[in-house]
Parts: C-alpha cells; sequence; structure tokens
C-alpha cells in the first residue's frame, strides 16, 4: 500500500530515512532529559550525532510527529519541554513538529482540506510565539525536512569541532 505524504506512517518514514541518510543514529522515542536528575521527555524521534571515537553522542534534532488537530495547549507544551531540554543539554538543537491529516488509523480523519489549513495555521502561529523554540510544519511538504537535515548536518560539524578542542 502506498502511503500519501500526509499520512503519519509516511511523515515518521520519511524522518527515519532522511535521518539515516544523513548518516546520524536515529532513535525514536528517544529520552531527553528536561532536569539535570529526574525530568525525562520522550521525544518521537531523535537524530544523534557522535563524535566516533570520543564516544560524544548529541541530539542534533528532535521530532514529535502530531495531528493536525493537535490542542494548541499541546504545542505550547512542547514549547516550554523543548525550551527546558536545550537548557539542560546546552544546546539548541532544532525541533520540529509535523502534522499529519491522514492516518491508517483514522480512515476518515483529515478529509476537510479547509479546515486542515486553519488547524495548521493556527498551531504555526502558536509554536512561532515562542522564540522559535519549535517549529511547527505542514506534514504534506517536505521543505521542513530538508531543512531539518540541513541544520542538523551544521550542528554535527559544529560539535566534531568542538568536541575535536
Amino acid at each position: 500500500m502506498a502511503l500519501e505524504p500526509r499520512s503519519k506512517e509516511r511523515i515518521y518514514s520519511d524522518i527515519l530515512a532522511a535521518g539515516c541518510q544523513a548518516g546520524f543514529v536515529v532513535v525514536p522515542e528517544f529520552s531527553l532529559r528536561y532536569q539535570p536528575v529526574r525530568g525525562r521527555k520522550q521525544t518521537d524521534v531523535a537524530w544523534i550525532a557522535d563524535a566516533e571515537d570520543r564516544g560524544v553522542y548529541r541530539v542534533v534534532a528532535a521530532f514529535e510527529v502530531e495531528g493536525f488537530d493537535v490542542p494548541l495547549t499541546t504545542i505550547d507544551s512542547h514549547v516550554r519541554l523543548y525550551s527546558r531540554i536545550q537548557k539542560t543539554e546546552g544546546i539548541e538543537f532544532p525541533c520540529y513538529i509535523p502534522l499529519y491529516s491522514r492516518a491508517i488509523h483514522r480512515p476518515n480523519y483529515g478529509r476537510s482540506l479547509d479546515r486542515v489549513q486553519r488547524c495548521l495555521s493556527k498551531r504555526s502561529a502558536s509554536a512561532a510565539k515562542h522564540r522559535d523554540v519549535v517549529q511547527v510544519c505542514d506534514g504534506s511538504v517536505r521543505e521542513w525536512l530538508v531543512q531539518a537535515t540541513a541544520k542538523a548536518k551544521h550542528l554535527a560539524s559544529a560539535l566534531t569541532q568542538t568536541a575535536a578542542q
């Protein structure tokens, strides 16, 4: 069965494939610290760069795949948590929230494209209010994935240079 670009399953698949192609360690359900001791958050997918022989592993991108009608409070929660995670980890890695509007487990989901676009705009605007800690993306297009790959590669290169010093 071919999965259309706006499906949840295809978005996950594309994130995993892009991370592997870029040479990152791709980890679903990766645990990120937002407090030094106990606070942890599972991200849907993390791309990890490693400084090979140094044993240094760093998150260079994180992804939270959500439905187009995810509550705005969930977007705000992602913003707060990723802001805290970046402070705890000492690195500002990009976090993307691609929104899907089709899913195998939800056959009638996303039938109204006007509603999908309205919801996407609201969620994108909500995230943008917070200095772009997270970027809400239209899951039906892949420019955000190209951008995520470029940013993650740049961050991984900077981390490798810093580790070498």
